[in-house]
């Protein structure tokens, strides 16, 4: 089949290849099938060995049928090469074909074609540039040993490598030029020379003019850093040098799609130095509505010349901090501000906290509590110990776990800001060491500045240590204030010439369990327990005070008189049950137990047989007794009653 017309086609098709796809049309003519060169993935293919060809001399060309179906995403390419030869000849007198003649015409110009679309794909200069022909040839004698550049006017020059040739920045430029995220973050490279985040997976200061030498300030590198980290969606990586120097905060972007992380190479070099008063926040996570946030970690982050915090989270969500060490920080190092699922693993703080923060702090963000704080086998140490190391105030679902805070102050502090609607609802307190406390200080203070609502409520300390280190007088190990179902267990204290080892004050602490404790040291006849000031358990081997345990510290003896006498229940007693051993001095009736809370247990043992417990069940205070009549106790016998809603219920 002969070609009637050449049109005017580029010689040159390419395909992205979908799965299993084997068919590949070529939509300009050729003779035969060797015309076609045909490329997967830049890899040459042999005719009707790898593909067939169909559709030869069609004006409009045909199809490529690959033996094998592909699957999927290669490149393949498709170019028409015809041989540049004559292999037919028109005999002189020879008899005459009008087909081979346009046969051969048509050969000339599909070559013509091919050559016109090798030409396009070639450098060129165009024929409109001011360059005469004969300043477009390289002669030897002018460019022998020398590099292709090209003037003002486009003219090419011979030229050398030297500082206004070709520098490290013309190159850097060529390898790491301006990313769309840098377009669209409106931010210009100063140095090309660093490498995009296109080509290492990071965003560097020093590719925007910052200078990690700890000296330089770096505002407004690190705040360009940050808006292509935006478009990026990558990490600021702040590992280089010996750290960059700013005095400002630096806003973080934070939301699912936005949130970025800032991290370092360790503890001993790079990372960010934040100098001055201006900084109050330092990177600033802030969010609306629990937006997510990314991850801090592996950094150095100082604190110099009244700078308050390294890193602050607002109404965020997963805000991490991760191997960081804060140092010399004059408020939190660290805080969390209304924040879900925050977490603080294995960093080191030195040298922070303030006269009204902690060395790290998590509270509320307006009306916003924070919830299921996690911390994570870090160590706190020294500062401010106006206010104390860990903070925890206003938050709900807490996990402290391993480490050890000590010279801060008050080490652990929960519920510690006035609040009368917010509390600290349910926590775990495990294998952390408490130590230096100062003098006439606590381990752990718990609900100081909590009352009405705002209770701590359903909080476990156990498996934890309090060493004085140095601190001459330990007051408590735990003082409790408003407290509901708080429990300590398998704990070791020191609290030299301290006046409890847990101390429970207020109107407010209930269910509290004190267990038992594997080792005291200097117990030296301080109270294991005291409830507003008075010892409730005292010191030496302990049995657990807790609920179904009678209290041997709590063993008083009520003697009564009057014809329908009463004995008072101590509402202090936190729920739990006392012994009280009743000797009759005279009365015949015993009518009502005042006071107590609905659940209290009381056990009673009467001294002698001469009274008698009157049966009136649903009155206030009064007695509802197993057999439904009135009762005589035997001397020497426990008798044991469970508040109910209004009236003491026998149970045993």
């Amino acid at each position: 089949m002969s070609i009637d017309t050449v049109n005017d086609l580029p010689p040159r098709v390419q395909y992205v290849a979908l799965a299993a796809q084997t068919t590949f049309p070529y939509p300009f003519p050729i003779f035969q099938d060797a015309d076609l060169d045909v490329y997967v993935n830049g890899v040459l293919k042999a005719v009707n060995t790898d593909y067939v060809v169909s559709g030869e001399g069609d004006d409009l060309g045909g199809n490529v049928a690959l033996v094998v179906p592909l699957v999927g995403g290669e490149v393949v390419t498709i170019i028409r090469n015809i041989a540049f030869e004559r292999d037919t000849d028109v005999s002189q007198n020879g008899p005459w074909s009008s087909t081979a003649y346009n046969d051969e015409l048509d050969k000339v110009f599909l070559i013509l074609q091919q050559l016109k679309a090798d030409f396009k794909r070639s450098l060129r200069i165009p024929s409109i540039a001011a360059v005469d022909d004969d300043e477009i040839e390289l002669t030897t004698a002018n460019f022998a040993n020398m590099y292709l550049a090209f003037d003002a006017d486009g003219k090419p020059v011979p030229a050398v490598l030297s500082a206004t040739t070709l520098t490290q920045a013309v190159l850097g430029q060529l390898l790491y030029p301006r990313t769309l995220a840098e377009q669209n973050a409106s931010v210009t490279p100063t140095n090309f020379a660093i490498p995009s985040h296109q080509a290492i997976g990071v965003v560097r200061p020093t590719r925007y003019g910052g200078v990690s030498d700890d000296a330089t300030n770096a505002n407004t590198a690190l705040a360009n850093s940050l808006l292509v980290c935006a478009q990026a969606l990558c990490p600021l990586d702040l590992s280089d040098g010996s750290g960059y120097l700013c005095t400002q905060n630096l806003a973080v972007p934070v939301g699912i799609g936005s949130a970025i992380d800032v991290i370092g190479s360790g503890w001993s070099a790079g990372g960010i130095r934040f100098s001055g008063a201006a900084v109050t926040t330092g990177l600033t996570f802030s969010g609306s509505g629990y937006s997510y946030a990314g991850e801090v970690r592996n950094l150095r982050i100082r604190g110099a010349s009244g700078a308050v915090r390294g890193v602050t989270f607002t109404d965020c969500n997963q805000p991490s901090v991760s191997r960081c060490h804060f140092s010399n920080f004059s408020g939190a190092a660290v805080a969390y501000l209304g924040t879900l699922l925050g977490k603080f693993s294995h960093c080191l703080v030195t040298g922070c906290g303030s006269a009204t923060e902690g060395s790290v702090e998590v509270d509320r963000s307006g009306a916003v509590a924070s919830t299921t704080f996690y911390w994570d086998h870090s160590y706190v140490s020294g500062g401010n110990t106006t206010v104390g190391g860990l903070i925890i105030n206003r938050t709900y679902h807490v996990t402290i776990v391993g480490g050890a805070i000590e010279s801060t102050g008050i080490p652990l502090r929960i519920g510690h800001r006035t609040d009368t609607t917010i509390g600290c609802v349910t926590g775990v307190v495990q294998g952390v060491d408490f130590e230096n406390p100062g003098n006439s200080n606590v381990y752990i203070d718990i609900g100081l500045g909590c009352s009405s609502a705002a209770l701590i409520q359903g909080w476990t300390i156990e498996n934890c240590n309090g060493s004085p280190s140095g601190t001459t007088t330990v007051a408590h190990a735990v003082r409790a204030v408003a407290s509901r179902d708080l429990h300590c267990t398998n704990n070791n204290w020191s609290v030299p010439n301290g006046t409890s080892y847990h101390e429970l004050d207020g109107t407010a602490n209930r269910g509290t369990v004190i267990g038992a404790h594997w080792q005291l040291f200097g117990v030296g006849g301080v109270p294991w327990v005291r409830v507003n000031d008075v010892q409730q358990m005292a010191a030496g081997p302990q049995a657990e005070w807790a609920r179904e345990t009678v209290l041997p510290g709590l063993t008083t003896e009520k003697t009564i008189s009057g014809t329908t006498a009463t004995v008072s229940v101590d509402d202090t007693q936190g729920g739990y049950h006392a012994r009280l051993l009743v000797n009759n001095g005279g009365a015949t009736n015993m009518a009502t137990l005042t006071n107590g809370q609905e659940g209290m247990e009381v056990n009673l043992r009467f001294a002698n047989a001469n009274t008698t417990l009157v049966h009136n069940p649903g009155v206030a205070h009064a007695f509802r007794l197993t057999a439904g009549v009135n009762l005589t106790p035997a001397s020497g016998t426990l008798y044991k009653f469970v508040r109910g809603t209004t009236d003491w219920v026998q149970v045993a």
